[in-house]
């Protein structure tokens, strides 16, 4: 399907009537306060975490302070900031005594279906009900199918967790798979084991598969490109591999001997630049994340992009030297060149 129709679809479903599933009545639009880079999207007293970009759009995990069961509900806004586009949660309006995280969507190329994943939590007894990869109509997320519930990474052993939710084509996903120690909204709370890729139809629905080359793997993104850029564990440099060709490194990142690098957690490409988020040892400190680019169309070396709060994930907007950096609970717009 053409991007022009794809994003066509999108904005059908964004904009449902109050009729349909989730739909609202839109308030009067509002742009940006400013054109000033970096600049605060969000300003929500709780969280805003996980989010993903297609075409003008973000698509992101909204925990709105109105819900008393703390329930994590999708939410559309334009990439420049402004008025929500809508919001999408368990169950509507009602809130219950389970806490539904609706975590790192991503909608797909024809824009017709979301995928995230889904972690039902009974918040008072702390006990885990459900964590697994869904995917629904994007007019109707609360329609969810489970495609997977559990996975076994390299090893044998059985895990649920999922990170970074892309979409391959229309009918197939990744995810970087491994094991979640400490919830979602911890970047180190999770030990990864490399990209997985899931089909939505044929004979191995349902059944997540390792891809080649990525295995144990930390970080991944897409590019505009349509290449795979992501970093091996233990490693922080950023390789990128395209199918049928061997992995090449294409931006390397270091520290200094007084704050050395120890590792990437999160890397982002939009516009020929590779956006990164990694750990740096201070010694009167400890451990900070700062977020470093490389231009690697100019051939420019990596250099530091200073933030408000550290941040913790990332999103490149496709075909623009722009990513959405979630930092302190926020997201924000920052330029990368």
């Amino acid at each position: 399907m053409r991007p022009a129709r794809a994003v066509a679809l999108l904005g059908m479903a964004l904009a449902c009537g109050h009729g349909e599933p989730f739909g609202t009545v839109p308030p009067e639009p509002l742009g940006p306060p400013t054109d000033i880079l970096p600049r605060r999207l969000t300003l929500n007293v709780r969280s805003d975490l996980t989010p993903s970009v297609v075409g003008d759009t973000i698509v992101y995990t909204r925990v709105d302070a109105d819900r008393a069961d703390g329930d994590g509900c999708l939410a559309f806004l334009p990439v420049e900031g402004g008025t929500l586009y809508r919001t999408a949660c368990a169950r509507g309006d009602l809130a219950d005594s389970v806490r539904d995280s609706w975590l790192y969507p991503a909608i797909s190329p024809d824009g017709r279906r979301v995928a995230f994943v889904r972690e039902r939590l009974l918040f008072r007894a702390g006990s885990l009900l459900e964590r697994a990869l869904v995917v629904a109509p994007l007019a109707a997320p609360d329609s969810a199918v489970v495609v997977v519930a559990g996975y076994e990474i390299p090893g044998g052993e059985t895990s649920s967790g999922y990170r970074k939710v892309t979409w391959k084509d229309d009918q197939t996903l990744r995810f970087l798979g491994g094991f979640e120690a400490f919830g979602p909204a911890s970047v180190e709370g999770f030990t990864p084991y490399g990209v997985f890729a899931v089909a939505l139809a044929g004979e191995q629905v349902g059944v997540p598969v390792v891809e080649p080359d990525l295995s144990f793997v930390r970080a991944y993104t897409l590019g505009d490109d349509g290449a795979v850029y992501f970093v091996p564990a233990g490693s922080t440099d950023v390789h990128r591999v395209v199918a049928g060709a061997p992995p090449e490194v294409v931006a390397q990142f270091s520290g200094t001997n007084e704050a050395p690098l120890i590792r990437l957690t999160d890397v982002a490409v939009s516009g020929g630049v590779v956006t990164v988020i990694g750990t740096v040892l201070f010694t009167e400190v400890g451990p900070v994340s700062e977020m470093f680019v490389a231009d690697v169309a100019a051939g420019t070396p990596p250099t530091v992009v200073p933030l408000v709060a550290p941040p913790q994930r990332l999103a490149g907007v496709p075909g623009r030297t722009r990513v959405i950096v979630e930092s302190g609970g926020d997201l924000w717009l920052v330029a990368v060149r």
